[in-house]
């Protein structure tokens, strides 16, 4: 078995795995599962193996058990050898709890490898992975954390630094990522008790009660699946859908060429994020919740972008605090006291990945996994080995590390891209009544001139402008529109493209995902040379009663 593929190639099989699980099921029984069936299922037998065993189970770790056990589906279940196998195993509750209950009871054991769910479930109709070149096990770094006997009937949550995480209850052990953790258990009478907790990776840590309730780490930035919205009826691949320019390199044009075509935000490794407040009443938790949103868009954004460059924007640093791909964290932990080269060498995929993170759902596009990042800056020992590594050609994530986490010994690499969210008093260069403008590749202004906005965070949501009088938005929707035109994506509307999702040029509470549709955009605009990519000041009006159809924002195409 070759562990280490090109990541093109693993791409191009999630392609085909999201090609075959992301059919209607129109033809009934011979349909292969949809991914919403198999999410459904997965998580209905975490959630009850986990509270049998008394286990609380991170969300990242339902999300890889999920990434799993669709590796097995969209191997297995496409062809009538097998269909009818895999459907009674996905509709059989009993037999997906019991693979589900083992894989759990084996990840408390903390071994270095673990049988995957897919060679588990493989099994279950009498194959076995290997059938189809994968491997039955998969390295693990998942550890555990000891729940004090008086916190055991609570339920527990892990701080992120968008807000809180379910990790369930009643348990007396969680099943957790490594890192620097930040947890709250809130009892009956709905009393919080914090939690701190440095986990290695594979670790057995204790609970350690946090006296200081105030402070709390902003966590992971993480990616979920209802990012993105489900697929409706195909769109064409006409006008500014159809594909742009992705085949060039086989009709004449040399690499060299087509990647100085390339857009800054498909190929800039690093990224600094900054916050301007022009009106002086953002707090400090309004200005990193700020920074944060804008980091959260930037992974929903790449994660539909497989003709971005491999680990583009892969290290974010938003004030004093890093965040680098989830990926990059794998590869670190996989190797505790040293580095591989292979591993260093991001060109190189793990095979293992399509094992641990999906794709965006959409099959009109190529896709790359929906990955998102890891706060670095809360773990002293993964901080310290990052400063240790050797910086190599090639191997810029290694560089903006160091740069952003290890000011004393490395700079920053030069950067073209330097967004700056700005809070501005008055309107914004998008003119009167819109909400938020944006430039492809620079800054984003919000108004408070006529708006006031909630800032999601990790002590709740904070407020941004005088509230009274005044529509108040959830800043998380307007911020990932604003980012969509940062990448170069236009409005639907402006360029002939159908209206279905967050990038409509009018704020609309009900399509605040990202579509199939606006991915094929996406990376379409990776390319600076295609005719309908955003330019210019790019607005966000407000939805009105008296608006039947959206509005073609000033500045926009």
């Amino acid at each position: 078995m070759v562990t280490f593929w090109s990541n093109r190639v693993l791409v191009t099989f999630a392609i085909f795995l999201f090609l075959t699980l992301l059919k209607t099921e129109a033809v009934g029984a011979s349909a292969p599962p949809t991914l919403e069936k198999i999410k459904d299922r997965v998580d209905s037998a975490v959630y009850k193996s986990a509270r049998t065993l008394k286990l609380g189970v991170d969300p990242q770790l339902s999300g890889e058990m999920l990434a799993d056990a669709v590796l097995f589906f969209g191997n297995f279940c496409f062809d009538d050898d097998t269909l009818k196998a895999c459907s009674d195993l996905l509709d059989d509750g009993s037999k997906m709890r019991e693979v589900i209950t083992a894989y759990l009871e084996d990840s408390k054991a903390r071994p270095p490898m673990i049988r995957t769910i897919a060679s588990r479930l493989s099994t279950e109709i009498g194959r076995t992975m290997s059938d189809v070149g994968w491997p039955s096990q998969k390295d693990n770094s998942v550890g555990v954390i000891n729940v004090p006997v008086e916190l055991q009937n609570s339920e527990i949550n892990l701080y992120t630094a968008t807000g809180r995480s379910q990790v369930g209850g009643p348990a007396s052990a969680l099943l957790m990522s490594p890192g620097s953790l930040q947890l709250v258990a809130t009892l009956e009478d709905k009393t919080e008790v914090y939690g701190s907790v440095e986990l290695a990776p594979r670790g057995l840590q204790d609970w350690i009660v946090d006296k200081n309730s105030e402070k709390k780490s902003s966590g992971a930035i993480d990616v979920t699946l209802e990012s993105y919205c489900a697929r409706g009826p195909e769109a064409g691949f006409s006008g500014p859908l159809a594909i742009f320019n992705w085949g060039r390199r086989t009709i004449g044009e040399s690499a060299f060429e087509r990647d100085s075509h390339l857009a800054p935000s498909a190929h800039q490794i690093g990224l600094d994020i900054s916050v301007e407040d022009q009106t002086g009443t953002c707090s400090a938790s309004c200005s990193e919740g700020l920074g944060i949103m804008f980091a959260e868009a930037v992974a929903i954004w790449r994660s539909g972008c497989a003709r971005c460059r491999d680990y583009a924007l892969s290290v974010i640093r938003v004030g004093d605090r890093v965040w680098m791909d989830r990926r990059l964290i794998d590869r670190l932990h996989k190797n505790a006291d040293s580095l591989e080269s292979t591993d260093a060498d991001t060109t190189q995929a793990r095979s293992d990945s399509l094992m641990k993170y999906l794709s965006a759902p959409s099959v009109s596009v190529p896709q790359s996994l929906v990955v998102g990042y890891v706060q670095v800056t809360g773990d002293a020992d993964l901080k310290e080995r990052i400063c240790l590594l050797e910086a190599k050609e090639d191997m810029d994530w290694i560089a903006f590390s160091q740069g952003f986490l290890c000011p004393e010994s490395a700079s920053v690499p030069e950067m073209e891209l330097h967004p700056k969210v700005v809070i501005s008093k008055g309107w914004t260069d998008c003119e009167k009544d819109a909400i938020a403008c944006a430039i492809p590749g620079g800054n984003v202004q919000i108004t408070t001139a006529e708006y006031a906005y909630e800032i999601p965070g990790t002590s709740g949501f904070a407020t941004l402008g005088e509230s009274t009088e005044k529509q108040k938005y959830n800043i998380r929707p307007i911020i990932l529109h604003e980012v969509g035109h940062w990448f170069g994506v236009p409005h639907p509307e402006a360029v002939g493209a159908p209206i279905v999702d967050i990038m409509s040029g009018v704020y609309n509470p009900d399509n605040e995902c990202v579509s199939a549709e606006s991915l094929s955009m996406l990376n379409n605009a990776a390319d600076d040379r295609w005719e309908y990519r955003a330019k210019d000041n790019q607005g966000l009006l407000p939805q009105s009663a008296n608006q039947k159809t959206p509005l073609v924002v000033s500045g926009s195409r």
